[in-house]
Parts: C-alpha cells; structure tokens; sequence
C-alpha cells in the first residue's frame, strides 16, 4: 500500500511522492561466486509516479545497511562507543 505525503519529488518537482513500505531482497558482496541475498524489512521506498523516480531516505538506508550488519554479525551501535571510549581514553592520556 502506498502512502500519499506532501514531499516534492526531487526530480520533477511535483507533489506527488509516496511512500511504499517493502520488504527488499539485495546482492551483497563483491563477487557474483561469492554474493548472497538479504532482505531490508519494512523498507520506506519513496516514489514518484509521474517521472517514474525512486529512491531511499536517510531511513531507508539505515534500515538496509543494519541488514548488511546483521549479515556480518556487526553491531554499529557497539562500534560508535567502543570509538567514543577509546577517544576519550587518548584524550584522558594526552594531559
């Protein structure tokens, strides 16, 4: 089901956008041999139906890029304060 918003279509201008919530099947990986297939669920997929544009919002990639981290067994929550800490360790050393 498709959603009427009150965004302009980057493209055309027009106030058509919509947003479609889908579940997304993408490639990940480098190497056709080596490629496997994850899914974003509940993916916010703008759209405009008159110049045909789609595109994904800073939600969007979000959401697709925490599928790729599930896939590596990656937590960017855990990694962005294990960052925090050791800056603040080096700061607390530098004195």
């Amino acid at each position: 089901m498709k959603t009427k918003t009150n965004e302009l279509c980057p493209m055309c201008g027009e106030h058509t956008v919509t947003i479609e919530i889908i579940d997304d099947e993408f490639e990940y990986g480098c190497e056709p041999d080596t490629a496997v297939t994850l899914v974003a669920r509940n993916l916010p997929v703008r759209g405009c139906e008159p110049c045909d544009f789609m595109w994904l919002d800073d939600e969007g990639e979000r959401i697709k890029h925490k599928a790729v981290c599930d896939h590596l067994g990656y937590d960017p929550d855990e990694a962005l304060a294990e960052r925090k800490r050791l800056k603040n360790e080096r700061l607390q050393n530098s004195d």
